[in-house]
């Protein structure tokens, strides 16, 4: 999301998608093959939209006209995260292969030739799910399914910490905007905030049973939101004088009739983004749970009239209507 809350950018069945907010409204689609695309991030101004692939490349666009800028080459498996600085300068991406790749942009909006590899950051045992990095690009933390949580030096690619506590995979991690706080949820059911410069945990929250896929964390660090496998979502706030142990259950918000993978957070935390294996995008009020606006993506064969059409089994049929085909009676 951008940092003012106007602009999502959503990756679905359909490849990835620019949102308005406050409208719902669809906007640039990127340009070319993009069916391979794993996920997406957004720069704080909009502009610029980052995809990870499943051959493990990344793909750098301009939002304003959908014209892609770049390919970046080096991971040898899927990635499974991507994620931006503020500024548009800094591209993270966490891959199968078990590596974070940090590249770097001299240029505004520049082309191929403009982005290089500032560093490549080895220490997982096994995948990379999620990456973030702090609003000014100088720490960037990754997780995935060894159940480590590594915060590292994007300038000298220097390991910081290792965070243990989770007892299983780690598929969510979220940086407030100064990088002092970091949010991480996994296999373990649980949701747990960090320390990044004493590398301590200050508070392990539990919710739903089962699996949290996602967490984001807003810009100042006092409010939490997890994503659950069972479709629900949870918002936790920590208030100025309470303990940095201490976090208050904000609300629980049902909607989703699918897992929740994917969360993002305005800066001012007024607005809260789920996406789901439902196939819906959520916006939400994470105060009080409101559901302020639903986004579902036309399918790749919208309004396309099958009827009559022969050749094809009952399967492929089904699948077509799914894609947003049509067959009139």
């Amino acid at each position: 999301m951008s940092a003012d809350g106007q602009l999502l950018a959503t990756k679905g069945s359909n490849g990835p998608r620019l949102w308005e907010t406050t409208t719902g409204r669809s906007l640039t689609t990127p340009q070319g093959d993009i069916d391979g695309v794993w996920r997406v991030a957004l720069s704080a101004d909009g502009q610029l939209l980052a995809g990870g692939f499943g051959d493990g490349t990344v793909c750098m666009w301009d939002t304003r006209n959908g014209r892609q800028l770049t390919t970046l080459y080096g991971h040898s498996g899927a990635i499974w995260s991507v994620a931006l600085s503020a500024d548009g300068r800094l591209v993270a991406s966490g891959g199968g292969d078990g590596t974070v790749r940090i590249r770097e942009t001299h240029a505004s909006r520049g082309g191929a030739s403009a982005w290089a590899e500032l560093v490549k950051l080895e220490g997982h045992a096994g995948p990379v799910w999620r990456v973030g990095l702090s609003a000014d690009g100088k720490l960037v933390a990754s997780g995935g399914r060894d159940g480590a949580v590594r915060l590292w030096d994007t300038n000298t690619g220097r390991l910081l910490a290792t965070l243990h506590g989770h007892t299983g995979g780690v598929f969510g991690v979220a940086l407030c905007a100064d990088g002092h706080f970091l949010a991480s949820s996994g296999d373990d059911g649980t949701v747990r905030l960090w320390n990044t410069s004493t590398a301590g945990e200050l508070a392990t929250l539990r919710g739903r049973p089962g699996v949290v896929w996602a967490v984001a964390l807003s810009a100042d660090g006092d409010v939490v939101a997890s994503g659950s496998f069972d479709g629900v979502l949870q918002v936790w706030e920590h208030t100025p004088t309470a303990p940095l142990s201490e976090w208050r259950p904000m609300v629980t918000i049902q909607g989703h009739t699918g897992s929740v993978q994917a969360l993002a957070m305005s800066a001012d935390s007024q607005l809260l983004v789920s996406g789901g294996t439902d196939g819906a995008v959520r916006i939400w009020d994470p105060k009080i749970g409101t559901c302020l606006r639903t986004l579902q993506a036309p399918g790749r064969c919208e309004q396309l009239d099958i009827t009559g059409l022969t050749g094809v089994t009952d399967a492929q049929r089904a699948a077509l209507i799914a894609l947003g085909a049509v067959q009139r009676s």
